[in-house]
């Protein structure tokens, strides 16, 4: 079942609730994981944001009959699983990840950590998604890089303090977080925005596909960023 044109989707009522959502959702992770990272709870914070988050999509996806808001989460949730193939390589490949006292895990990731990708991958490609219609889609990918290369460390430096994980610094690191970790991540974000226009466009199953692809993406990123910084 195709989508219908891109513009409805952010034109119309239900595309307005929907992208408020996406904004309203943003603001409820970076107000939470800042307190988060003031009280150091640890872990259950953490999957607390990641569950409820996923949960207001799925939901309003379901009741507002939203195939676009369900194609982005099927997507997301695939390339969450896909990327703990990065974790692994990251926590035993070159042992700079570490997670603390972080609950039940899947392989070497904490049980919330594929559904917390599928978040951050929602929120931030649909904000290059939209970007990419308001200016054009090189602009959009190149303003994702930034962002991804900005945020995300800020989201880094709130994990070591919310005691969620932290990294075995090197030298070469800026906030509590290796330089191979902001530009790995600037490289992910970048390629959201082509990704969600493709999103818009095809059937179900290529949501599995691209998924699977942006999870692959996700570790090649931080391979290509380790390369360059070392």
């Amino acid at each position: 079942m195709s989508i219908k044109e891109p513009n409805e989707f952010l034109a119309g009522e239900s595309g307005k609730q929907r992208t408020r959502l996406i904004f309203i959702t943003l603001g409820y992770i970076i107000i939470g994981a800042s307190i988060s990272s003031y009280l150091g709870i640890g872990w259950i914070t953490a999957a607390i944001l990641t569950f409820s988050t996923i949960g207001a999509y799925l939901v309003f996806g379901i009741v507002k009959k939203d195939k676009l808001l369900l194609h982005i989460l099927v997507f997301a949730i695939v390339a969450g699983f896909t990327e703990l193939l990065a974790d692994y390589w990251l926590i035993h490949g070159i042992q700079r990840l570490v997670y603390i006292d972080a609950g039940p895990f899947v392989a070497s990731s904490p049980l919330y950590m594929p559904f917390a990708w599928a978040f951050v991958l929602t929120q931030l490609g649909y904000l290059g998604w939209m970007l990419s219609y308001r200016w054009n889609l090189w602009k959009a990918m190149i303003a994702g890089g930034i962002v991804g290369g900005v945020l995300i460390p800020y989201y880094e430096f709130l994990a070591k303090n919310a005691n969620w994980w932290y990294y075995r610094l090197p030298e070469k690191q800026f906030f509590n977080t290796p330089y191979l970790i902001i530009l790995g991540e600037a490289f992910i974000i970048a390629i959201l925005p082509f990704v969600f226009r493709k999103l818009e466009k095809l059937k179900p199953i290529h949501s599995v596909i691209l998924g699977l692809f942006v999870g692959l993406w996700i570790w090649s990123s931080y391979f290509l960023a380790y390369l360059i910084t070392g």
